[in-house]
């Protein structure tokens, strides 16, 4: 009575059975694997599928285990297998968020009995959690086909089983299986394209991309633009490890991903990737911006002008080699325009009609005997000296307005004044005023020329090419003049300031080059190279005299007359006289003065500048510039060179500042007795010898030019011929500190965007090489060493 009545068992609940549905066509590509496995499983009669809700290698490996009849398969495309005992099969394995799972897809040539046997028999032995399904005709059940709809394809052979299924070494059309699991919180842009953002040591936001590149798995990240896939302006990014790809105009910095990558293994790399890519920026940013360029030290000015660097390089304004004649000149054209006419549109007309005719407008030029122009029209030149030999020259001038693209109108305005005065009040402003020039160096017989220095109001240069010096008498200010000395590196070196500096005197070398003459109107003065040591003159309007050492020339205006006379410096006494100078020139008796006398090196012809060819009124009411004349000692005859005129209704005239012979006499001077006893010590000291006297001159320069840079190269144009002339005035700038302080935030800040620029390769090639050079300078004069800036290497752009 106490046993248990038996139970009825319940009855076991068959599995409900869900009717098939087609799987949907996804519109793909036809070479994206979702549409290439639902092309198969449609146009395939039937299907084999074992799918787990296990990751793909576990899969692979039991796959590997029951039928390893499909390790032996050859792999196609796009992921997908055909096996090699049976080509009417075709496989493909793919994971998804729902599992995983192995197709095999069997077209109506299929060996029934073979493929039963080794895959269809094996996928029905494995129990849980392993289900064989079939694809009919593209229709199977609905949780299968959730499964393959949202699952990708996976190369097999990342799992040893499979490794004979393709080389490895080849790559993969589809992303590894671990790495695209470890990329499903990365927010998935393609079938095989992912991105995550991540922000760098700086705090900067960056996007990173993983994917397939040429079938290898990268992190991407783009770091410029390239319209023509140049990518020489980002070694920066293959300098720190990393490798470049254009993507047209999308320059990317690329770095490998490994296929077993996990996902917390893969933030790290990409945020390594993101840091490593921004420290290589920033440590060449600094390169080009912190002062980091090449600096000229205890090289020769002439090695750099005189060899081009490699077989790319070019000058960067190339002056080619004219033929000077037996002696050149410098000179500007005066207007004598009636006032009403001196406006600043015919002006500008006239300056242009000059330039089409002279190639020189109102500037003043360098020009040979016949009268061609000896430098372009970018730079305007009042002293000037050229050693046939060698080809080198020096020569005293500053940039014209042609450079900074203004009309040449301004090139009179700045010598008179008008660009600050009534220019500007008509509304023509932007000219300079006040303009500085600067010693300018250059070898004719490569093209190259650079300037040398801008920090010096220059007046007249000459050259010893023997000993390879060059000298500059420059304006100090308050009729004050400083010597300077330059040897074949460029280095300057003071010799001695002298008074009663008229601006306009001219500087020349003994023939020996021991001694250096300032000739002056009334007095010259003469220079010991070696000490600097000064002897004064009692005479003026001097030049060296190539017959006898320790003489000179002199011409001397006595009652009407110009009489060339030679006076012996250590005696002090008049040695021998020529026949008064005679001309067929109109001389106005109120100036009938020769000055500047320089000898023929044989000693038979002489050069002078003299008001001759206009008369008293028009003196009286235009004033009057000089003329180059020319003197055959012997005789004392005496010629105009040229024309007075520049045009024929005698509005042009031309003004001569200096001239010279192109071949140097001998002459020579050793002083004796009491003259030896005069020689005075260097005067070296002086308020306006200080760093800076000529900043705010040379500011305007400055900006003038660098806008006229960053013009050319936002159109797409090479702004290199400009930089010689931008780093030499930056330099001079900078010595002001008022000056730098004033623009030193839109130096560096233009420094900063240009360098940016040439990273991001905007800025590239000749362009590049010119902004660099001018970001250095710039950050040399942060750093307050503007004597760092080097302007000789700009005479070359590769």
């Amino acid at each position: 009575m106490f046993r248990r009545k038996p139970t009825n068992p319940a009855p076991v609940q068959p599995e409900p059975v869900e009717a098939d549905v087609p799987l949907r066509d996804p519109g793909l590509s036809p070479d994206d694997p979702r549409q290439l496995l639902h092309l198969f499983a449609e146009s395939m009669g039937l299907s084999v599928v074992l799918s787990a809700d296990v990751s793909v290698e576990v899969l692979l490996d039991t796959v590997a285990r029951v039928a390893p009849v499909l390790t032996r398969s050859t792999h196609q495309r796009l992921g997908f297998q055909q096996l090699d005992s049976d080509d009417a099969v075709v496989w493909v394995a793919v994971q998804s968020e729902r599992g995983s799972a192995v197709i095999v897809f069997c077209g109506p040539q299929t060996n029934t009995s073979s493929m039963t046997a080794s895959i269809l028999t094996p996928f029905d032995s494995l129990g849980h959690p392993y289900r064989r399904d079939m694809i009919f005709q593209g229709t199977t059940r609905p949780a299968l086909r959730d499964l393959i709809e949202s699952a990708d394809a996976i190369p097999v052979w990342t799992e040893s089983a499979f490794r004979a299924v393709a080389d490895p070494d080849a790559g993969f059309p589809t992303l590894p299986a671990a790495l695209r699991r470890s990329l499903s919180s990365w927010e998935r842009l393609q079938p095989e394209l992912y991105k995550r953002t991540f922000i760098d040591f700086e705090g900067d936001r960056t996007d990173v991309f993983a994917g397939l590149w040429n079938d290898a798995p990268l992190l991407l990240t783009n770091v410029g633009e390239s319209a023509d896939g140049v990518l020489a302006p980002f070694d920066w990014v293959t300098s720190a490890g990393h490798s470049l790809v254009w993507l047209g105009p999308a320059v990317t910095a690329t770095t490998p991903l490994p296929p077993q990558a996990t996902a917390g293994g893969l933030i790290d790399l990409g945020q390594q990737f993101v840091d490593s890519i921004t420290r290589a920026y920033r440590d060449r940013l600094r390169a080009i911006q912190g002062g980091q360029g090449e600096v000229v030290e205890g090289g020769s000015l002439w090695d750099v002008l005189e060899n081009r660097p490699d077989a790319r390089s070019e000058p960067a304004r190339r002056v080619d080699r004219p033929s000077a004649g037996r002696f050149h000149y410098t000179e500007r054209i005066r207007e004598n325009l009636p006032e009403a006419d001196s406006v600043f549109s015919v002006l500008d007309e006239l300056a242009h009609g000059l330039r089409r005719e002279r190639g020189n407008g109102f500037e003043y030029s360098w020009r040979s005997e016949s009268d061609r122009p000896m430098l372009p029209s970018t730079s305007t030149v009042s002293s000037s000296v050229f050693d046939e030999d060698s080809g080198r020259f020096f020569a005293i001038g500053y940039p014209t307005h042609e450079n900074w693209g203004m009309p040449p109108a301004h090139d009179l305005g700045a010598i008179d004044g008008r660009n600050a005065f009534s220019f500007a009040e008509a509304g023509h402003r932007g000219g300079v005023f006040h303009p500085v020039p600067r010693l300018i160096a250059g070898s004719f017989r490569t093209g190259a020329a650079t300037v040398v220095d801008a920090t010096i109001d220059a007046g007249s240069v000459d050259y010893h090419a023997p000993s390879e010096t060059a000298a500059v008498i420059a304006f100090l200010g308050a009729s004050t003049g400083a010597i300077y000395v330059y040897d074949r590196n460029g280095s300057r070196r003071l010799l001695t300031l002298v008074d009663e500096y008229s601006g306009a005197d001219p500087l020349r070398f003994s023939g020996d080059g021991r001694w250096l003459m300032v000739s002056g109107s009334r007095r010259s003065r003469l220079i010991e190279v070696a000490s600097g040591r000064r002897l004064p003159l009692t005479i003026g309007n001097t030049g060296w005299w190539p017959g006898a050492p320790s003489v000179v020339v002199t011409v001397e205006h006595r009652e009407g007359l110009a009489v060339p006379r030679l006076y012996d410096l250590n005696s002090g006494r008049y040695a021998g006289d020529f026949p008064a100078l005679s001309t067929d020139a109109v001389i106005n008796p109120e100036y009938p003065y020769f000055w500047n006398p320089s000898v023929s090196p044989d000693g038979t012809e002489m050069l002078t500048l003299g008001a001759a060819g206009v008369d008293s009124a028009h003196q009286q009411m235009h004033g009057s510039g000089h003329r180059l004349l020319i003197t055959e000692l012997a005789t004392g005859r005496t010629r105009l060179v040229h024309e007075v005129f520049a045009d024929e209704n005698g509005i042009l005239e031309r003004d001569v500042r200096e001239a010279r012979w192109s071949k140097q006499g001998w002459s020579s001077f050793e002083p004796t007795g009491a003259v030896a006893d005069d020689l005075q010590e260097p005067q070296t000291e002086h308020e306006y010898l200080a760093p800076g006297r000529w900043g705010a001159e040379n500011e305007q320069f400055l900006v003038a030019l660098l806008n006229r840079a960053i013009a050319q190269t936002q159109a797409g144009h090479d702004p290199s011929a400009l930089v010689p002339d931008i780093l030499a005035s930056l330099q001079a700038a900078a010595e002001d500190d008022t000056v730098w302080a004033e623009q030193a935030e839109w130096l560096t800040g233009l420094g900063a965007a240009t360098a940016s620029a040439i990273l991001a390769g905007t800025i590239r090639g000749r362009s590049a090489q010119a902004w660099r050079r001018i970001g250095t300078a710039i950050g040399f004069s942060a750093e307050r060493r503007p004597d760092r800036i080097d302007t000789v290497s700009a005479a070359w752009v590769e």
